[in-house]
């Protein structure tokens, strides 16, 4: 242990250098390896014992969506060294934005993340019909802009910023209650990322999307994922199979492989084995002897 102020001003030149500004994401390619490692990191100088192995995809994800993202972490060591409050690795971009992070309890931060993903869809909507109310007041091509932008890239979403800044001063000048109601949701015009972080191998678990289907997908039949075998310890009457020994296939009730020979649906055998008289039933013994205490029932008839 040691008197912090000296140690403090032996570090002060950790940083950015003010003569090597970051790259500017808006013109980078983020799509490709190295095009990601020019950008600006935003979770830096975690508490993670050293050599672990999920902080640099955590760094990658501030890399690829920047301020962009929100994170439902699950408890665990992601979250111990991501929220060591006051502290915390997540930083700020050099418009003091940052990603937003918040702590689940243990395995529910799927659900929880995709409320966030529930509550920013439901606030753009919200947004998009303030927008068309208020058209005439802020202008009909802002209002079309800002719904029909194109944000797969990182120049849309600076354009769309610098729409929602106009959007917003034009926003100020209003009296009308939409215009304050607008205020407070006109950032979700700007496209946002979510992902729930848990405890698996990687440390990242999903990508929470929009919900429903999206345009021109088609509907994906359902199957057990060799990674999610929780969907079959549910004991769902419709699948049946293990999704580390079926090689993530999913068979029918009444389905079976060919080289198995005709399938045997597993409630009609629980059924038939614990029917009276059924194979593999077995009796209890009666007790002999004279009983202590009160007296015990008879025995059932199975």
């Amino acid at each position: 242990m040691a008197f912090q102020p000296p140690l403090r001003e032996q570090e002060a030149g950790i940083g950015p250098s003010p003569g090597h500004p970051d790259m500017d994401r808006h013109q980078g390619q983020v799509n490709t390896v190295k095009g990601s490692q020019l950008l600006q990191p935003l979770f830096e100088f975690s508490g993670a014992c050293a050599g672990c192995g999920e902080t640099p995809y955590l760094k990658l994800l501030t890399q690829l969506f920047g301020d962009r993202l929100l994170i439902g972490n699950a408890t665990g060591c992601s979250s111990i060294y991501g929220g060591n409050l006051p502290t915390t690795p997540y930083a700020v971009n050099a418009d003091g934005r940052g990603p937003a992070w918040n702590n689940s309890l243990f395995e529910d931060n799927a659900e929880f993340s995709f409320g966030f993903r529930l509550t920013i869809d439901k606030q753009l909507e919200f947004a998009c019909d303030l927008l068309a109310k208020l058209a005439e007041k802020v202008g009909p091509g802002l209002v079309k802009e800002l719904i029909e932008a194109d944000q797969s890239s990182e120049a849309g979403i600076a354009a769309q910023r610098q729409r929602v800044a106009t959007l917003k001063a034009k926003l100020a000048g209003l009296a009308e209650p939409e215009a304050k109601w607008l205020a407070g949701v006109a950032d979700m015009l700007v496209r946002k990322s979510v992902w729930a972080i848990g405890r698996r191998r990687l440390g990242v678990r999903h990508r929470l999307r929009r919900a429903g289907p999206r345009a021109g997908q088609r509907p994906q039949p359902q199957r057990a994922g060799a990674g999610h075998a929780g969907v079959l310890q549910h004991g769902r009457p419709v699948l049946q199979g293990h999704a580390a020994g079926g090689g993530g296939q999913v068979r029918g009730r009444r389905q079976a492989r060919p080289q198995e020979g005709p399938g045997h649906d597993r409630h009609e055998l629980r059924h038939d084995l614990c029917r009276p008289g059924g194979p593999g039933v077995q009796r209890r013994p009666v007790r002999q002897g004279p009983h202590r205490g009160r007296e015990l029932p008879p025995a059932p008839a199975w």
